[in-house]
């Protein structure tokens, strides 16, 4: 079937120091991330998608976000597409260890089909979305040599709470945050609110690492390129 690939979301990693203590071939400096997490249904032409995306990939740094690790065929497309990607990295909103060992067997699973390298993909886990993962922070941090770095949504957190990003609540969730990847040995990113993505990158880099973080992640948009053989 005909079909545009149009609007596909793409956020921004902007470390201030190297990443990937979990994995090799961690995030660089600069990142883009793919959202995939609304791909992977019977009607995406999945395959056009899969061919135009790496016949426009560029050298660039790249990792995807992907749906939370369920046992669905999106969740495990989506991995496939950041697999053969060579993405640095998949970035999850995982709940449980339990998740990340199943996204480990997946991740290895389509190395071996792409011929990739075992662990050559690494995981960032996203915390905001789930309040309760807040509480296994730690756990998440530690399940795994392919944990990477984790990443902090304040404003989703901030949202789920109904309260304001300053309250005591998120701050006692960036705490968590900010300790569990000190005791993983990984850094930590915080995900910028779109009011402070608008505002200058360097001063929001630079206020991010003074309480803890390593680096920042910006939500952006950009085209979808069309299907293969699409006009």
């Amino acid at each position: 079937m005909a079909q545009r690939f149009e609007a596909l979301p793409v956020w921004h990693l902007q470390a201030a120091a190297p990443t990937g203590a979990g994995a090799e071939d961690g995030p660089a400096a600069e990142t883009r991330i793919l959202d995939l997490r609304g791909l992977g249904g019977p009607d995406d032409g999945w395959a056009e998608l899969t061919q135009t995306l790496r016949q426009g990939r560029d050298s660039a740094a790249l990792a995807c976000l992907i749906a939370e690790p369920q046992d669905n065929l999106p969740t495990e497309r989506q991995i496939a597409l950041a697999v053969a990607l060579e993405a640095c990295a998949v970035i999850v909103e995982a709940q449980t260890p339990a998740m990340i060992e199943r996204l480990c067997t997946l991740l290895r699973v389509e190395e071996v089909v792409s011929g990739r390298r075992d662990g050559s993909t690494g995981i960032i886990v996203l915390f905001g979305v789930h309040p309760a993962a807040l509480f296994s922070a730690a756990s998440l941090a530690a399940a795994s040599p392919r944990v990477a770095a984790l990443a902090f949504d304040a404003e989703s957190l901030a949202a789920r709470l109904k309260a304001p990003q300053g309250s005591a609540g998120v701050r006692t969730a960036t705490g968590l945050v900010l300790l569990a990847a000190a005791a993983a040995g990984v850094p930590a990113h915080a995900v910028l609110s779109e009011v402070e993505a608008a505002q200058d990158l360097a001063a929001q880099t630079a206020s991010a690492t003074a309480q803890g973080f390593s680096g920042v992640i910006r939500r952006g948009r950009a085209a979808r390129p069309a299907a293969a053989g699409q006009d």
